[in-house]
């Protein structure tokens, strides 16, 4: 059975724009998938519009989070993206203020129900946040993405205890935000948190990525080898 593998994660960030473009990635391997996560802020209505690889290829969202009109968080897969060297490019239906935004590049997933339960319902102010994903097992990965609007004043991020953090990235400018991604086992129990000094508003979303295989007994448990985090400007 497939083990679920991060070969890279890149990132970017990019203020008053109605789109932004990561920095080049390589996609190769079997049962693949791209995860494309970003932390928006602006008003609600400046809405993502979509999510492409290689210019033709349309990631599927995986949930949307909102709070206050100004503020939102989002996430997207894409099946079976062709092996090449390209870029995810993210787009509004506006301008917005500033995007935090990453792609990451996951081999050994399931390629027919990719992604299981998911948490999406999860916002409020404070210095921390905490999302349960129902239904974890063994032959799952738990992952996390977590929007704050800190102005700058929200530092210190920490992820819980049995967690990897993969992306932890602010954005400048007027409007600075920051956007936050890890993962765990789903054998550790689908408990995701994240903790940081100064009291500020929090999106999240958290959901089970099904390796390659798996839904039964004795599923292996899907691990990540290796992560690479390059980031960009825009």
């Amino acid at each position: 059975m497939a083990i679920p593998v991060v070969g890279t994660t890149v990132t970017a960030t990019a203020n008053t724009a109605s789109s932004i473009t990561l920095p080049s990635m390589t996609v190769s391997g079997t049962d693949k998938m791209l995860l494309a996560s970003a932390s928006t802020n602006d008003d609600a209505s400046n809405a993502v519009t979509g999510a492409t690889w290689n210019t033709s290829e349309s990631f599927t969202s995986i949930g949307s989070q909102s709070a206050a009109s100004f503020f939102a968080v989002d996430a997207w897969r894409l099946l079976a993206p062709t092996n090449t060297t390209s870029t995810v490019a993210i787009s509004y239906g506006s301008t917005v203020d500033s995007i935090a935004a990453s792609a990451t590049l996951l081999t050994g997933v399931d390629q027919t129900t990719p992604i299981g339960n998911i948490q999406n319902s999860v916002n409020g102010t404070g210095t921390s946040i905490s999302q349960t994903v129902t239904g974890a097992t063994a032959d799952t990965l738990i992952v996390d993405v977590v929007g704050v609007d800190g102005d700058g004043t929200a530092t210190a991020f920490v992820p819980g205890a049995s967690q990897t953090g993969i992306v932890d990235i602010i954005t400048g400018g007027s409007y600075p935000q920051n956007l936050l991604v890890s993962h765990q086992d789903g054998a550790d129990g689908g408990v995701m948190t994240f903790s940081w000094t100064n009291s500020d508003v929090y999106l999240g979303l958290a959901f089970a990525i099904n390796g390659a295989g798996g839904g039964g007994g004795g599923a292996t448990i899907p691990i990540f080898r290796h992560h690479h985090v390059q980031q960009g400007t825009a």
